[in-house]
């Protein structure tokens, strides 16, 4: 039974967009306002949500959709898109990243007349000599006698810092090298930058300490864009690495988007994560919304510096509700996949159907297994709750060499797969998980008959999987704990989070058909 925590009145609960949305960045445009996000090796990239009060969010889609627009072939894990920056200047919408593992470049901008696009193709930053300027973490600023700048993660001779160039927005060509305007406050990784202009004031504010638990907000200002910049005194002014929040599950607080409300009020979006059990987190980094005043110096301020789960609301924002975490069902019975999804990388189109005639989703497997850094037949939408149901309706008469079923995927090393295969005399079901270099199949069920329902049971520190062939009876395959999908778990840093995923593997030359008939997802607890 569903039981979702009571918010009190006047106030909201933080993550407002819960699951893997990182590095958010946003637009206000007229009362209406959008988020833009990290999508790294997955595809369609930078995912697009919509809102009129700040608090509730409702997905449009993702900016880049076209293969030329983000070629991921060569991508690794946490690979691809890093951290957009979404602008509008008069009457476009500017939405600039970097593609790690892009031939043509590193940084480009694509626009379009509606926030939703369509985008136009990118144009790739590129300086003086024709070489492509390094660092992650682009931005635009438009300043008000017309002039354009480029900024993003850059280093001289005193280590990291953010680099500046004025842009030709025409050719995307830097009309100087980069100069460092900044190093931070001293501490780890300056990055993520954001220029704002506010009462005659440079504001530029960034991310330091890491995108883990020391991770932090904080600004700077000058009166010319080029600098000198001065910190500010309260500097970081958002970090949860103070004693009074240590114990909250809400950690790693930063790369934030500083905005002005249509009603005159300020907030700070940002990315953090929830943890698990202990000191670990599976879901990825979420999106936190935070009310911002000003001192009397003109500094942007965040109550003592810090964040609790539950805030007040602000403004004419004041009596907005917050929604409770709605079921998802999709029966595939539209031409096209939902604008949840995302594919490992560029997908091959010829392994996946959309059958109108008989709904369904239709997979066939290929010879990529979602151990590999390419593209296997994969579709797969965010985990987003800690405790929550996912069932998916299957059809499915595989040979020996084929499998499909549904998996809990966080990397190419690390993921728990629902398994339904080929058999010698029977075809059977079994739980593999895969973590790290070990991978694992637990005892398999024998199956009857070609239609089955395959379920998955979330909580916070495990997953239980089970299925159901023509017999009816529920079959458990097993658990997998989330401790070992988390990014703490994993040898080298992850930036992504948990997916639900469906997905299909055949050595066959012709493979079988794998027809999923309904995807369900029930959010259940007070895990908001």
């Amino acid at each position: 039974m569903k039981k979702f925590h009571t918010i009190p009145a006047n106030t909201f609960q933080n993550p407002v967009i819960p699951g893997f949305h990182s590095d958010p960045s946003l637009v206000r445009d007229g009362e209406t306002y959008y988020l833009a996000f990290s999508s790294f090796e997955f595809f369609p990239g930078v995912p697009l949500y919509k809102s009129q009060d700040l608090v509730n969010w409702t997905p449009l889609g993702s900016c880049l959709s076209r293969s030329e627009q983000l070629p991921l072939g060569n991508a690794g894990t946490s690979d691809g898109i890093y951290a957009p920056t979404f602008r509008k200047h008069r009457d476009t919408f500017y939405l600039i990243t970097s593609n790690r593992c892009a031939k043509e470049g590193n940084h480009f901008f694509v626009t379009s007349k509606q926030p939703q696009g369509p985008y136009s193709p990118p144009v790739w930053i590129h300086l003086p000599d024709g070489s492509v300027p390094e660092g992650v973490d682009p931005s635009l600023f438009f300043d008000d006698d017309g002039k354009v700048y480029f900024s993003c993660v850059a280093w001289d001779s005193d280590g990291q810092g953010i680099g500046q160039a004025e842009l030709n927005l025409a050719t995307g060509q830097l009309l100087s090298p980069l100069s460092i305007i900044w190093h931070g406050t001293g501490a780890t990784f300056p990055e993520g930058p954001h220029t704002y202009k506010i009462g005659g004031w440079y504001y530029l504010m960034i991310a330091e300490g890491g995108t883990e638990y020391g991770h932090r907000v904080s600004i700077a200002r000058s009166r010319k864009i080029d600098g000198p910049y001065e910190p500010c005194p309260r500097n970081p002014i958002l970090s949860q690495s103070r004693q009074a929040v240590q114990s909250c599950p809400i950690q790693g607080l930063g790369h934030g988007d500083l905005f002005e409300a249509h009603d005159g009020t300020w907030w700070l979006i940002v990315h953090g994560f929830r943890t698990s059990i202990g000191k670990l987190h599976h879901l990825g980094r979420e999106t936190m919304l935070i009310p911002v005043t000003w001192d009397e110096d003109g500094w942007p301020m965040v109550e003592n510096g810090c964040i609790t789960e539950t805030l007040p609301l602000q403004g004419i924002f004041s009596d907005v509700r917050q929604h409770s975490p709605a079921p998802f069902l999709d029966r595939f019975d539209t031409p096209e996949q939902n604008i949840r999804y995302q594919f490992l990388r560029n997908p091959d189109s010829e392994n996946y159907v959309f059958d109108q005639e008989k709904p369904g989703l239709i997979l066939y497997g290929s010879q990529i297994s979602l151990n590999d850094l390419k593209s296997p037949t994969f579709i797969g939408i965010r985990q987003q709750y800690f405790r929550c149901e996912i069932t998916v309706g299957l059809s499915f008469s595989p040979k020996p060499s084929e499998e499909a079923g549904l998996t809990v995927f966080q990397t190419n090393e690390h993921h728990y797969d629902l398994v339904v295969a080929g058999g010698n005399s029977s075809d059977i079901a079994f739980l593999r998980k895969t973590v790290g270099d070990i991978s694992t199949e637990l005892a398999p069920v024998l199956l009857h008959g070609t239609d089955f329902t395959l379920r998955i049971q979330a909580y916070r520190d495990h997953y239980e999987f089970f299925i159901e062939d023509m017999t009816k009876q529920p079959k458990s395959l097993g658990s997998g704990r989330t401790q070992l999908l988390s990014t703490e778990a994993m040898q080298y840093q992850n930036f992504t989070g948990t997916f639900f995923g469906l997905f299909a593997f055949s050595k066959e030359n012709k493979p079988s058909p794998a027809r999923f008939h309904f995807l369900s997802i029930i959010p259940y607890g007070d895990d908001f």
